[in-house]
């Protein structure tokens, strides 16, 4: 319940979220509640009294003595001795726990949470840490790390968002790996979409990359023009685009050294205004942000691929055209666009 002296102080904290407001900027921390680090209090105190220790129950599969080379002797998360893995169904730990998901709401404004590890944590864990902290912030927002079917924790009593991996493997293969055609494209989408309802879809958090997996423009083997047509895509489908820090530079690795890199500041890029144009695309459309989706025309031999998103009498259409010819057709209403590029009308 403190900030690292690296970054700052608790003060300096509080006075950054309160300046996100004053522009409108939520602010959600990332909380690890799967496993902690060696110099927790807890876990420390367990090395220091061993079986003694009343912390014992906090931790899983405990062996004494404690053993952290070369394997630990205790669970951890990827086996890593520095991670061991926290005993959530143990009510002492829910309740330390929730004091945390509280803390950073009520001392400092925050707006939610984005949960690592969701799916090696109980789900009674997330009920009763969704209602702590919305009974701090009534509209406090709840993101679960999942990367597989996340159903289970999207009945309203869990998670309000997850991290959309499916929609990141299916733009992949389209966008950047071009290894499958447009009518599977929307066939995949098309699966995606229905799998939940449609206000969950609207809430999933949709991304090209992240932390954890390499750029998206190193897998387009550098093609900044099948990144623009991705993120293009993003901007204009259902749920909630998410842009990874530097991917807007240009920025690409797929190794973990590589795409963690720090953000090249002093780095200009045209990939800048591209990501503006779009964001404010969506900003200003209530179709694109809570409107349905239906497929309009698909043409796998040209690769056009034509959506309509609406929302009361607010009606776009969207055309990709990943095919290397400019085409021209009417659905209705005119629609020109180039090759490699994406139009919204």
């Amino acid at each position: 319940m403190d900030i690292d002296p690296c970054f700052g102080t608790l003060e300096d904290f509080k006075l950054l979220v309160k300046e996100c407001h004053d522009r409108d900027i939520k602010v959600i921390l990332d909380g690890v509640f799967n496993h902690c680090g060696p110099d927790f209090f807890a876990f420390r105190d367990v090395l220091e009294k061993g079986e003694k220790s009343e912390y014992v129950d906090w931790f899983y599969k405990l062996q004494f003595p404690i053993e952290r080379s070369p394997r630990p002797n205790y669970e951890a998360f990827a086996y890593v001795a520095a991670m061991p893995k926290l005993n959530t169904g143990n009510p002492k730990v829910l309740d330390y726990c929730l004091k945390v998901g509280r803390f950073w709401i009520r001392e400092c404004d925050i707006d939610g949470w984005r949960m690592d590890v969701a799916n090696e944590i109980n789900h009674d864990f997330f009920r009763e840490f969704k209602k702590a902290i919305r009974e701090e912030k009534a509209d406090s927002f709840l993101i679960g790390e999942i990367w597989e079917d996340s159903s289970v924790w999207l009945l309203g009593d869990q998670f309000d968002s997850t991290m959309n991996y499916t929609f990141t493997n299916i733009c992949k293969d389209f966008f950047a790996f071009k290894n499958i055609s447009v009518s599977q494209f929307d066939a995949r989408m098309q699966k995606m979409l229905h799998r939940y309802p449609m206000q969950v879809s609207l809430a999933q958090m949709n991304f090209l990359d992240t932390h954890d997996v390499g750029r998206f423009l190193s897998f387009c083997d550098g093609d900044e023009n099948k990144l623009k047509l991705a993120l293009a895509f993003m901007m204009t489908s259902p749920g909630i685009p998410s842009v990874f820090y530097g991917d807007e530079k240009g920025m690409t690795g797929i190794e973990e050294c590589d795409y963690r890199r720090p953000m090249p500041w002093d780095k200009s890029s045209d990939l800048e205004d591209y990501y503006r144009q779009w964001i404010q695309i969506r900003l200003n459309s209530k179709a694109l942000c809570q409107g349905n989706y239906r497929t309009e025309y698909i043409d796998d031999e040209r690769q056009i691929y034509v959506f309509s998103r609406t929302y009361e009498d607010e009606k776009r259409l969207v055309c990709i055209n990943a095919g290397d010819k400019d085409i021209e057709l009417n659905l209705g209403q005119r629609i020109c666009c180039k090759a490699n590029s994406a139009i919204c009308l």
